[in-house]
């Protein structure tokens, strides 16, 4: 019996996007902004010679911070992140947010504005490496495209030059003679002398 319950439970459907769906429908009703619940956080990897190498993403719960009219995403998260999704040889460069908090009224405007990439220049901003991040409330028909972006860059490799033995400390090259001697005995000996 207990196995037909789990069975049960691991085939309940995600119901979700009929919601969504039907609010797409009612969207004449239901324009204003709404608090973010979660926001979508890509953490992108630029090797060193500037193209990317791999981009990955995670969903994250934000919590309402009424103080400040505004979602919150904790700077220890970010600081969590940045030790998880660092790599061997990357460091966080940079820290961006993207978030759509048009004005029920200017929908119109913007949806009708023929350049969009420049009428959503506004949204995206640069921010502290690692500070709070506050998302303005949303229309939540831009919520799944709000997001964070953490760009990590690749650390050149610093190239090891072995030092030389032969110079001194000025950089100069030690000059190396070799004298040979004979001995009474006829052994070949040899000493080397060194000369500055």
């Amino acid at each position: 019996m207990d196995k037909k319950e789990n069975n049960e439970e691991d085939l309940e459907l995600d119901t979700s996007w009929i919601k969504e769906h039907e609010r797409l429908e009612k969207i004449n009703q239901n324009y204003f902004r709404e608090p973010i619940e979660s926001i979508n956080v890509y953490f992108i990897y630029i090797n060193v010679n500037s193209y990317i190498e791999k981009i990955t993403n995670e969903k994250q719960n934000v919590e309402w911070d009424a103080e400040r009219n505004s979602s919150l995403l904790r700077k220890e998260i970010l600081l969590q992140w940045v030790q998880d999704k660092k790599a061997e040889r990357y460091k966080l460069s940079d820290t961006y947010i993207y978030n759509v908090d048009l004005e029920p009224e200017n929908i119109q405007n913007y949806s009708n504005n023929e350049n969009l990439i420049e009428s959503s220049h506004g949204f995206y901003k640069h921010l502290p490496l690692i500070d709070d991040i506050l998302f303005k409330p949303s229309i939540f028909i831009f919520h799944s495209i709000n997001a964070v972006f953490m760009v990590f860059q690749e650390m050149p490799v610093e190239k090891f030059q072995p030092k030389s033995i032969l110079k001194n400390k000025n950089g100069e090259h030690h000059k190396v003679t070799k004298k040979v001697r004979i001995d009474e005995d006829k052994r070949r000996t040899t000493k080397k002398r060194v000369c500055l």
